[in-house]
C-alpha cells in the first residue's frame, strides 16, 4: 500500500479538526449570547470542551513539534491516514448532528438534556477516534512505513 508525506497528511487532518471545531466553537458563542442555555451555559460548555479540546490539542502539539523541525520526507501509512480522515469526519459529523438535531427533539427535554445524554455515545466514538489520530501522529513514522 502507498505511503502519503506526513506532513501533508497531518496538515489535512488538522484542517478537518480546526475548521470543524471551530465552527462549532462559534456556535456556542452564538447560542450562549443569546441565551439559548439559560442560567446552565456553562454546562453546554462542559459538553462541548471535553469533545474537541483533548484533540486538537495532540494535533497542534505534534504540528509545531514537526513543523518547527526540518522536513525529513517521512511518509506514513496510507491506510492509517485514511482511516485517520473517515473518523475524524464521522466525529465531528456526529458532534454537528447532537448540535443542530437538538432543537427537533427536544419536546420534553431540553437541548442541555439531549447534549448531556449524548455522551453516551460521543465519549466511545472520541476515545477510538483518539486512537487512531494518536497512533498516526505520535508513533514513529519508521515504524509505519
Amino acid at each position: 500500500m502507498a505511503n502519503i508525506a506526513t506532513r501533508t497528511a497531518q496538515k489535512r487532518i488538522a484542517l478537518i479538526w480546526y475548521v470543524g471545531a471551530g465552527i462549532l466553537f462559534f456556535i456556542f458563542i452564538l447560542q450562549s449570547m443569546l441565551g439559548k442555555y439559560g442560567d446552565d451555559t456553562e454546562l453546554a460548555w462542559n459538553w462541548l470542551l471535553p469533545a474537541i479540546m483533548p484533540t486538537i490539542s495532540l494535533i497542534t502539539a505534534v504540528l509545531i513539534t514537526e513543523l518547527s523541525s526540518p522536513d525529513s520526507g517521512k511518509m506514513g501509512d496510507q491506510f492509517l491516514y485514511r482511516m485517520a480522515i473517515v473518523s475524524s469526519i464521522i466525529y465531528m459529523g456526529v458532534l454537528y448532528l447532537v448540535v443542530f438535531l437538538s432543537p427537533f427533539i427536544e419536546g420534553e427535554r431540553s437541548a442541555l438534556e439531549i447534549l448531556q445524554s449524548s455522551q453516551l455515545w460521543i465519549a466511545p466514538l472520541q476515545g477510538v477516534v483518539a486512537g487512531i489520530l494518536g497512533a498516526y501522529f505520535v508513533k514513529p513514522k519508521s515504524e509505519l512505513s
